[in-house]
């Protein structure tokens, strides 16, 4: 794989950018130079090295290249500033629960049936710190951007500090790969992804500053998809967009 250009973290804290042209006629020590440095592609994530080609110079990686998934298919100003308005409302909470509303049936002393909402949690979270657009790797062939993502501050991760992503939906759901990578990531690691649909804004998902409380409806968790506290019965892409399209939840 060739690299139009690499990159590199000068001694000032500043990055640098390298172009192939910049490796034509060289001296030996201007090569050890370039050796020495330590290169990257443009989104950091490949290392990179340098081919000093007299008719095509060049950067390569060794290592094959991730798919890379931003999708970008939903990025619009309504999209950005529900992101953005998330990732505040989360910053501002130190501690908070995340669940989803359920109920409790029952027959009173005249039997009459009777039910009562509860908050459900799935997990408390604490000390945790929010970013958006935050880019991860989900397995060894694809990479993606998370619209908003959080872990705990200690850097710890067990199944009571599950790192948590919020994907915020407008037109389009995410792409196949990056939801089943995150479906079979989930049944690996503590993972909590929760679906934000901006056509139902806090409908699915509702952060209640007060009670210091974040509802979620439609998520993956354990290697499923659910809503509520049921497991949907087919947890494939192909259903998962069905029934968001069935519901009507996409701003197109």
């Amino acid at each position: 794989m060739k690299y139009e250009y690499a990159v590199y973290t000068d001694e000032n804290g500043e990055q640098q950018k390298l172009k192939p042209s910049e490796l034509s006629n060289l001296s030996i020590a201007d090569r050890v130079k370039i050796r020495e440095l330590e290169l990257y592609d443009e989104t950091e994530e490949y290392r990179v090295y340098p081919r000093f080609n007299k008719k095509s110079p060049h950067f390569y990686c060794p290592s094959e290249e991730r798919n890379y998934d931003k999708n970008n298919k939903d990025k619009s100003e309504k999209h950005d500033e529900r992101v953005k308005e998330i990732v505040c409302s989360l910053q501002e909470l130190e501690k908070f629960k995340v669940g989803y509303y359920n109920f409790e049936n029952g027959v009173d002393e005249n039997g009459k049936k009777t039910s009562e909402k509860f908050f459900e949690t799935l997990v408390s979270l604490e000390k945790y710190t929010w970013s958006s657009e935050v880019s991860r790797i989900l397995n060894s062939k694809l990479r993606v951007q998370h619209d908003v993502f959080g872990t705990n501050i200690e850097l710890g991760m067990s199944q009571r500090k599950p790192f948590m992503a919020i994907e915020v939906v407008k037109s389009h759901f995410p792409e196949k790969n990056t939801y089943e990578g995150l479906i079979e990531l989930s049944k690996q690691i503590p993972l909590l992804v929760a679906f934000d649909f901006t056509k139902k804004k806090n409908y699915f998902f509702q952060i209640d500053q007060r009670l210091k409380r974040v509802r979620v409806s439609i998520y993956i968790y354990n290697g499923s998809l659910w809503s509520g506290c049921s497991e949907f019965s087919d947890s494939s892409y192909e259903y998962a967009l069905e029934h968001c399209k069935g519901k009507d939840l996409f701003d197109v």
